[in-house]
């Protein structure tokens, strides 16, 4: 066995005080490490984290893998060169090399298996270095496999010779420190790793910078000035790139951390505000939505998002200033499903992304929208490939939080829940993007919308779509729809979790498995949630076994049929209407089918008026309204108040006790400029912020 001497300065969270100018030296065969002393202690650490994880590696999965390679040191089962992009099984030879090194540090692993894992290990690694596997996705050759390589390369240095080390940083080296938000927090980071294994102080000192500028708020990919996240244009990719960017981030900032290299706490608060006030609010009991991952949605466990402990762990220890929040994050994500409650309560507008969430004890609500200026989402890499409708007015209800957990497979994808589609597959087509999208949020509650429009050689399809939030519920209203084909809006499609009850004249009755077609049914309950029709309407209800596959969505997937049991819901509207409209309440928080009717009742939300100009609710029990316009236009309040404005916006407003009248406003075409607004005969003018503000919600207060 190879000796490894290592002298640094300092343990991972020792003092840097006594730091000096002599290099850390490793001995070791041929090859002399000489390392800078602050690189020393880099090393220590990017060390002691990789046998951190090494204790918990399978040996049984290592003794497997040991079975499965060939004479030449390859693997039975992995292809040499694999021709797919977005999943490159190449990649997964230098997985196996990870896995045996850390096998080799384990424990409980006999002295002569570890060296077996080592003999396997630089077997593996020969075969690499020599013949170079080149993917076809630039991502794998300069982001996927360095990282691998730098998770291996502290575990085996000592094993190392001068052709191997070399061999090694070659491979982490065809990374570029290049490109913007997740792409180049992995650069940089790779690039840390780099300057530290080779004793480059200027990579390493370079690679800080260029994270440390990243770290910023409002550039045209990455975090937002509402804290959703941008890559690959304004399109929101929050637990996709933006999740890696995090942990890239955090894990970067641990490494550097009580160094000359340490994040300074504002870039720490920036972190902290895209951890709280942006992943927070989109996700339930570690569990997200396909609205925050894009063309990830269709990988499986994508929605399941308990990376975000972690992440809000390190960063717990690194930033006081929010550590309590910190810390409640992490238990409330590493709880996972079912959710014991609501990571926050309250309601949020991101409209950077055209993105709402909405918490409550009983549930939590999320819906996603598209405007001319955000994007559809992706269809690259053979990814996604029935996803035109998921930016498309989809909304999701979480209560225990795994509800879409992996249905995906099974999905009806022109039934995505909350859009307003063809029932004809065969019209599937991205909407068209209109500037008239936008949201309001007064904290607690208030209203989003946007003007949609589906353009097929066969058919076209408008309306106008609005949620409004209140306390305990969410009304969903359209209005304007007008297409020459049949056309559905759907409620929801889950997972199916119980029984399925409906209430149709006057009779509550629970639905078998199967598909139904219901005539004006007063409510529809499932897994504790009411649906409650505001208006006379049919709907199709399946609650039965769906099938499909990885594959017909990911091109990367399995191919197996997966059998999940669903719960669909939708209005159907029809063939050739013309200025439909459509209202519904969601109620969470039901226990049981039986309660129902007395939620409806409690519940009474009044809908002012619903009209392709204007959409408007009013909530008793909060006393809220909250209206959307698409144009100049007024509306009548129930107590005979009038609120009108002169440019498409939307506000909630609320009288309090004490004589003030709260509203809260917002631009709904992503503009700056004044809004005029008159509350009675009382007129006032607001100015509406501009540049990446726009669209954000204003707090004005009148009195009476």
């Amino acid at each position: 066995m190879q000796r490894l001497v290592l002298a640094t300065a300092l343990l991972a969270g020792g003092d840097l005080a006594g730091l000096g100018a002599n290099p850390a030296i490793t001995e070791q065969g041929d090859v002399t490490v000489q390392r800078h002393d602050e690189l020393a202690v880099l090393f220590d650490r990017f060390r002691a984290r990789e046998l951190a994880t090494a204790r918990r590696v399978d040996l049984a999965e290592a003794n497997r893998v040991l079975a499965l390679r060939r004479e030449d040191g390859w693997f039975t089962d992995v292809p040499f060169q694999d021709d797919r992009s977005a999943r490159w099984d190449t990649a997964g030879a230098m997985r196996r090399a990870l896995l045996l090194a850390q096998a080799a540090h384990h424990p409980a692993a006999a002295g002569a298996d570890r060296e077996r894992y080592r003999d396997a290990m630089l077997g593996v690694l020969d075969v690499w270095i020599a013949e170079r596997p080149d993917a076809p996705n630039w991502w794998w050759n300069e982001i996927g496999v360095p990282r691998i390589a730098c998770q291996l390369y502290p575990l085996v240095e000592p094993w190392l010779d001068g052709p191997q080390r070399e061999g090694m940083l070659a491979i982490i080296g065809r990374s570029e420190l290049r490109g913007s938000g997740a792409n180049l927090l992995w650069a940089a980071e790779l690039h840390v790793q780099l300057g530290t294994f080779a004793n480059d102080l200027p990579t390493v000192e370079l690679a800080v910078r260029r994270a440390v500028d990243e770290i910023a708020v409002g550039a045209a990919q990455g975090i937002q000035v509402d804290h959703s996240f941008y890559q690959h244009g304004p399109r929101l990719q929050q637990f996709h790139y933006g999740a890696s960017m995090l942990d890239s981030a955090t894990a970067l900032a641990a490494v550097l951390h009580d160094t000359r290299f340490a994040f300074a706490d504002a870039t720490l608060a920036i972190l902290a505000g895209a951890v709280l006030d942006g992943s927070r609010w989109m996700q339930r009991g570690g569990h997200t939505v396909p609205a925050t991952l894009d063309r990830a949605a269709t990988r499986g466990d994508a929605l399941r998002v308990r990376g975000l402990a972690s992440v809000a762990q390190r960063l717990s220890r690194l930033h006081e200033a929010r550590r309590d929040e910190l810390d409640a994050l992490a238990a409330h994500v590493a709880a996972g499903a079912p959710a014991a409650g609501p990571p926050v309560t309250g309601m949020r507008y991101h409209w950077r992304s055209d993105f709402a969430t909405w918490h409550r004890a009983a549930a939590s609500f999320f819906v996603k929208t598209v405007s001319d200026r955000t994007h559809h989402t992706e269809q690259i890499n053979s990814e996604n490939l029935l996803g035109e409708y998921l930016n498309a007015g989809a909304h999701y209800l979480l209560v225990r939080g795994d509800e879409y957990l992996n249905v995906m497979p099974a999905w009806n994808w022109q039934r995505v829940p909350g859009t307003t589609t063809f029932a004809d597959p065969a019209r599937r087509a991205f909407p068209q993007r209109s500037p008239l999208a936008g949201g309001v949020e007064d904290g607690r509650g208030g209203a989003v919308a946007f003007e949609m429009a589906h353009e097929h050689e066969t058919a076209s399809l408008r309306a106008r779509k609005a949620w409004f939030f209140d306390d305990d519920a969410i009304v969903a209203l359209g209005a304007g729809l007008t297409a020459d084909a049949d056309v559905l809006t759907t409620l929801n499609q889950c997972r199916l979790n119980g029984p399925v009850v409906a209430e149709v004249d006057g009779e509550a009755r629970p639905l078998p498995a199967g598909e139904h077609r219901l005539d004006r049914p007063a409510w529809l309950w499932h897994d504790g949630v009411a649906y409650i029709l505001l208006q006379p309407a049919a709907l199709r209800v399946t609650n039965d076994v769906q099938r499909g596959s990885w594959q017909r969505i990911n091109r990367q997937g399995d191919d197996t049929s997966v059998e999940i049991e669903m719960f669909t819901a939708s209005i159907d509207h029809g063939p050739s209407i013309v200025d439909a409209t459509y209202a519904y309440t969601i109620m969470p928080g039901v226990a049981a089918p039986e309660a129902a009717p007395a939620a409806a009742d409690d519940a009474s939300p009044a809908v002012l008026v619903n009209e392709p100009a204007r959409q408007a609710v009013y909530f008793p029990g909060t006393r809220r309204v909250a209206a959307v316009f698409y144009e100049a236009g007024q509306v009548t309040l129930p107590s005979g108040r009038t609120v009108a404005v002169d440019r498409a916006s939307a506000l909630t407003f609320t009288d309090a006790a004490d004589g003030v009248t709260n509203l809260h406003v917002a631009d709904m075409q992503g503009q700056a400029g004044t809004l005029r607004l008159t509350v009675d005969d009382e007129a006032h003018d607001v100015a509406l912020p501009g540049g990446p503000h726009a669209g954000q919600s204003l707090a004005v207060r009148m009195r009476r």
